[in-house]
């Protein structure tokens, strides 16, 4: 989750108000800083205190610096607007995003393609600060290729150009084994049949761990769709689009920022490709 600054005309933090200098006026010195926080905010704050703010918000990635100059880092820029685009999304559709603590975020969504677009738009707009291209999935089945637009194919390919996609399925249903083609296609590493995998889609890319929560009927809808398909020939695209993926569900989706997790779910995942 990103640091958010403190919006309102009450008394700001020293850290916000060099933020807030930095929004209007930048690449700036310590000394630039401090001379702007005394003009603009009428505040006398030390060299020693601004430099060890400086040093905090370094360390938290939300500035950059140039030489001797301080800016506002667009990563966290956009983690901000992000942040922003979604929690009002959030009021605007009455789905609740709730904040558990600084590091755990909790959403609410009504189907499959809503998770679906979170993934792959996150993904692209660095929601989830992908300094590496290495994303793995833990999941009951494979996700059938259900995008419904160009653009959502787009991204799709977008995010498995890289060919760091790595997929552990739990079942291995001649369907899972059907899309596993599709998803090899795109470059994507597939093994199905890991039988040791949680009950929770589980999804780790750049600092951040998703974990999916179905409800029971819809978990016993796609275990009975995917286990009756027996070809993709007699596979009712119909039935399983209205049943599954765009089926009005209370669906849960928990993001963990935690790099350390991410590693470990990384190491393990990749230890079924090493032959």
């Amino acid at each position: 989750m990103a640091y958010i600054p403190h919006m309102s005309n009450t008394e700001k933090s020293t850290k916000d108000l060099i933020i807030d200098t930095l929004s209007s006026e930048w690449p700036l010195t310590i000394r630039r800083i401090q001379a702007s926080l005394k003009k603009s905010h009428s505040k006398s704050i030390s060299y020693q205190a601004i430099h060890q703010m400086v040093t905090e918000l370094l360390s938290e990635k939300i500035i950059e610096k140039k030489g001797k100059e301080y800016l506002l880092s667009m990563d966290w820029l956009e983690q901000v607007h992000e942040f922003g685009k979604r929690a009002v999304n959030s009021y605007s559709e009455k789905k609740p995003m709730v904040l558990m603590d600084k590091n755990i975020t909790q959403f609410k969504f009504d189907n499959l393609y809503e998770i679906f677009r979170f993934i792959i738009e996150g993904a692209e707009k660095k929601f989830f600060n992908m300094k590496s291209p290495v994303m793995c999935a833990h999941l009951n089945h494979l996700p059938t290729p259900f995008t419904s637009s160009l653009n959502d194919y787009r991204l799709l390919r977008k995010l498995t150009g890289s060919g760091k996609l790595y997929y552990l399925c739990k079942n291995d249903t001649p369907l899972d084994r059907f899309v596993a083609k599709f998803h090899k296609s795109l470059n994507m590493n597939i093994k199905l049949g890991v039988k040791t995998l949680t009950k929770c889609d589980v999804y780790s890319l750049g600092d951040s761990v998703l974990q999916t929560f179905y409800p029971q009927n819809l978990m016993e809808n796609i275990d009975k769709l995917y286990n009756e398909t027996k070809s993709i020939l007699n596979f009712n695209v119909v039935k399983f689009y209205k049943e599954v993926i765009f089926k009005k569900s209370n669906l849960i989706v928990v993001l963990t920022r935690n790099r350390e997790l991410v590693k470990q779910i990384q190491a393990e995942t990749l230890g079924y490709f090493k032959n």
